[in-house]
This record gives structure tokens, sequence and C-alpha cells, in this order.
């Protein structure tokens, strides 16, 4: 009898290894991880500067869902990969333009 498949680390083989593998799919992980960071920055400036419930749950879920994504790496591959470092840029990126948007008061 075939051994079952992990939907953990398919997702893993069949979804993110290939974004960042192929150099033809590199523009398409671009534009995800763009509108992650637009909403996501948007999030943190709204929550942390006027501390709305709607953001802050925002911002906690995406915290969450982060750490989920790199819980499940860390158990497939046992170290971090693909994933954990995409997610790492997404939250660097949209930390710095938070910041920014915060500093020439685009929010």
């Amino acid at each position: 009898m075939p051994e079952p498949i992990d939907p953990e680390r398919r997702f893993l083989d069949v979804v993110v290894v290939p974004l960042v593998r192929d150099s033809m799919l590199w523009p398409i992980l671009a534009v995800f991880v763009g509108h992650l960071v637009a909403g996501l920055s948007f999030a943190l400036v709204v929550a942390l500067s006027e501390r709305r419930a709607a953001a802050l749950l925002a911002v906690a879920f995406a915290l969450f869902l982060t750490a989920q994504g790199v819980r499940t790496e860390l158990r497939v591959r046992g170290k971090p990969a693909a994933l954990t470092w995409i997610l790492a840029a997404t939250w660097l990126l949209s930390a710095a333009v938070a910041i920014a948007a915060r500093h020439w008061n685009v929010f």
C-alpha cells in the first residue's frame, strides 16, 4: 500500500519550491509578496498608530499564519528554507514600508 502523502509537504514541494527555483515564476512571487507587503504595511501603520481593533486583529492573524508556516517548514524540512525566507522578507519589507509611510505621512 502506498504511503499517505503529507499535505503540508506536498504544499511546500508543489507550490513554494517551484516559485523559488523556476526563474519564470519569480514575477508571480514578486507580485504576491508585493500585495502582502501593501496590505500588511497598511495594517501595521493603522494598528500601531491608531490602535484600531480590526488592524490589530489583522496583524495578530498575520503573525499567527507566519508562525504556522515557519513551524510547518521546520517540521517538514528540519531547517528554515524557502517559505521561511519569503515570510521573513515579507515582514521586513512591510515594516520598512510602514516606517516610510509613517515618516512621510502617507497613511
